[in-house]
């Protein structure tokens, strides 16, 4: 491909997954428009003003070919919204229409979060994922706790903790039975302890990744954008100070294309 039709594609969230190749590259952007186009009128198109705005400063995209829609279908009573990625990797994201979530999270920052997963769609990483799509928000304090989950069966294994520890504590109330509610409680607190320090470790990793990439960058106000469009490991590799150089795959000629100082062809 031709560096500016990839770096144009790149602009509208479409990032080349980890040796994913041109053809099926391709393939992946004309089934996400023609997805798109079938569900197009759903979401006023200033639904996206903010999301796309702050996407834009966050990771260097907006999205111009989400699919969003309301429903309930498939989320857990806890989810707000949930991005659905088929094998094709068409990408839908569905947000919940009842009203508390309108209270709780604003829609702009809905989209954003759910934006920064469907642009990542041909990754298949789950360590920095959460950390990302929560850069989008707006609250520090989401920012900050938000990635603590890195998947769904997380959240609900531990609502499912917290609930058997009420129901016990009820039982134990109501029946005079010694039912030790306080080690399903104690297991709640166990878990939130070691994924706090999970989380710890991962920024950790992140910031020592950034300084080590930033004298390599065109631009050190883009190496967020750089990150995001990394995997797991790459981002592990550089955080331990081991031997990386850049890939040669499609995803890293659009890296090295975008923001890479052509000078340099490896990470000292």
């Amino acid at each position: 491909m031709e560096s500016q039709e990839l770096l144009l594609l790149n602009a509208e969230g479409f990032i080349p997954g980890p040796n994913e190749a041109e053809e099926a590259y391709l393939e992946r952007i004309r089934a996400t428009r023609e997805f798109f186009e079938q569900q197009e009128g759903v979401f006023p198109s200033h639904y996206w003003q903010w999301p796309a705005e702050q996407l834009r400063s966050l990771f260097d995209f907006s999205p111009r070919w989400c699919a969003a829609s309301y429903s309930t279908k498939g989320l857990a009573p806890w989810q707000a919204a949930a991005t659905w990625i088929d094998v094709k990797r068409i990408y839908l994201i569905q947000l919940r229409p009842s009203r508390w979530v309108s209270w709780m999270v604003d829609r702009n920052e809905i989209l954003a979060h759910e934006a920064a997963h469907a642009a990542r769609s041909a990754f298949d990483e789950s360590k920095f994922e959460e950390f990302f799509a929560y850069l989008t928000s707006s609250s520090k304090w989401r920012r900050v706790i938000g990635p603590l989950f890195r998947k769904p069966i997380e959240t609900t294994f531990l609502v499912g903790l917290f609930a058997a520890g009420t129901l016990t504590q009820m039982l134990e109330i109501f029946t005079e039975l010694v039912l030790f509610s306080q080690i399903w409680l104690f297991a709640a607190f166990a878990l939130c302890s070691g994924w706090s320090l999970r989380l710890m470790r991962a920024r950790m990793q992140m910031e020592r990744a950034a300084k080590r990439i930033l004298p390599f960058l065109r631009d050190p106000v883009k190496v967020r954008s750089v990150l995001f469009r990394m995997t797991d490991e790459e981002i592990e590799r550089l955080a331990k100070n081991m031997p990386f150089e850049p890939g040669s795959d499609l995803r890293w000629q659009l890296i090295k294309a975008a923001y890479w100082k052509e000078e340099h062809d490896t990470v000292d």
